[in-house]
């Protein structure tokens, strides 16, 4: 199996951080300008294997990346129920493993990570229909959404009593509100700070339609990776081969990049009018001027111009394959 690239992104001070799947390693492009270079993970290695070292670990499929403020990356291995630990001097530390874990808060697919104010890592897990925090200081794991089942529960359910489709993404807010991508379930949901979900996007009823109008009522396709940034909640609608927005203020949603045709063009160009393929994750820059997509389907992260709204390549040729450490 080929790599599948840079499925989810975490951005901190260090850098832009992507991890790639089947066995390839995790990389941070941006820390060096110009310069991709493996932080764990053997290339084209995957497996079981782990080291104090993170760079002679192996990795198997690692997709979910979040990192702290203090430059701990955390990444996912979704097909090991794993999450380990990178520390800023290259050492690595199991998190959990769940390989052998029975019951309720067990994690079968751990993929999107995102980190709470607490000092909690949430996980959205989408195999399991939950939403896990654990907390890195006991590394105890308890359920924040979900009861395993795969269905969407309606607004104003508490979320630990609430049944979720297939939460793909999630991130905090300042306010620790929490966002949860719901895959098949078409939607995006909030755990509000009393502890119940609300609808932010989708009608639950598969398309593509709403631009301009309310998000509630707009109808993604398989919504995947989330980011936030300037007042604005950016949605990668993976089915629909685009990123949309909404304006958190109004509600309001739009396209932001890709016009529903799948495949790859544009770049240089207005992103609303780019072809995606199967994007999976998205990210902002700390600074809130650039837009980064994980084009997966075209092996390559791109970006869009916030200003501009132009779109460009930032990282990949397109080949599915691993190649180009420090280079």
């Amino acid at each position: 199996m080929g790599p599948r690239p840079l499925a989810r992104f975490a951005l901190a001070a260090l850098g832009l951080a992507a991890a790639a799947g089947c066995g390839d390693p995790v990389v941070v492009l941006g820390d060096l300008p110009g310069i991709l270079r493996i932080v764990a993970g053997i290339p084209n290695s995957p497996g079981i294997a782990l080291d104090s070292l993170a760079t002679r670990s192996q990795l198997d499929a690692p997709q979910g990346v979040a990192a702290s403020s203090d430059g701990v990356l955390y990444v996912a291995s979704p097909r090991r129920q794993r999450i380990v630990a990178i520390q800023p001097n290259g050492r690595l530390e199991l998190l959990a493993d769940h390989q052998e874990c029975q019951g309720a808060l067990c994690m079968v697919r751990p993929e999107a990570l995102a980190l709470d104010s607490r000092g909690g890592l949430l996980v959205a897990d989408p195999r399991a229909n939950r939403v896990f925090r654990i907390d890195l200081a006991t590394r105890a794991v308890g359920v924040v959404a979900g009861t395993g089942v795969e269905a969407s529960a309606p607004d104003g359910t508490a979320a630990r009593q609430a049944s979720l489709s297939r939460p793909a993404g999630v991130l905090v807010d300042g306010e620790g509100r929490i966002y949860v991508s719901e895959l098949t379930g078409d939607r995006v949901r909030t755990i509000e700070p009393d502890g119940t979900l609300r609808t932010v996007a989708g009608s639950g009823s598969r398309g593509s339609s709403g631009d301009g109008g309310p998000a509630q009522f707009a109808r993604l396709a398989l919504p995947a990776g989330l980011a936030l940034g300037g007042g604005l909640l950016y949605i990668v609608d993976s089915a629909n081969q685009r990123v949309r927005a909404v304006e958190l203020a109004s509600g309001v949603i739009k396209s932001v990049a890709g016009t529903g045709i799948r495949g790859f063009a544009g770049d240089g160009g207005p992103a609303t009018e780019a072809l995606l393929q199967d994007p999976q994750g998205v990210a902002v820059s700390p600074d809130g001027r650039t837009l980064f997509i994980a084009d997966a389907g075209n092996h390559r992260v791109r970006t869009v111009n916030l200003a501009t709204g132009l779109i460009a390549t930032f990282a990949g040729t397109g080949d599915e394959a691993f190649t180009g450490d420090r280079g």
